[in-house]
């Protein structure tokens, strides 16, 4: 016969449970870390789970919304990287809920300047070898052709 008093075991299996909820509460955001091209965007997402809403607010580098600096966020978490890189890079991006301010997840913008736009390159051919001594050859696949 089981005792079933103030610390019996439906009282242990209720507070496991509890314990077992308040553990299982958290936001995830992806990507986890992006590379972004000075500029331009990213799009951010939160999964939140254990929480009953699942609203959050956009923090970029501790700031609600972002800044200049380090970019904003919207409140979809469309993050739009600065046009040059912050001095702290990567910049943090951090979705807090908004029923439980102490849950948060965070993940990384990595920002990177763009390169260079190549228009042509110098010479055109090969200095040595004029244009009529190009021959092609075929090696390997039927379709490759190798100019030598």
């Amino acid at each position: 016969m089981y005792k079933t008093g103030r610390f019996g075991l439906p009282g242990i299996a209720l507070l496991l449970a509890s314990a077992s909820t308040a553990c299982s509460q958290g936001i995830t955001v992806t990507p986890a870390e992006p590379w972004v091209v000075a500029g331009q965007t990213v799009q951010y997402s939160a999964r939140v789970t254990g929480l009953t809403g699942n609203g959050v607010t956009w923090y970029a580098a501790g700031v609600k919304g972002g800044s200049s600096k380090a970019g904003t966020i919207s409140a979809s978490g469309l993050y739009t990287a600065p046009s040059t890189p912050p001095a702290q890079n990567p910049v943090t991006i951090k979705a807090a809920s908004v029923a439980n301010t102490g849950i948060s997840g965070s993940a990384y913008a990595y920002i990177i300047q763009y390169g260079p736009n190549i228009t042509s390159v110098s010479p055109n051919q090969p200095s040595s070898v004029p244009p009529a001594s190009l021959r092609p050859v075929t090696k390997g696949a039927p379709r490759a052709q190798l100019f030598v």
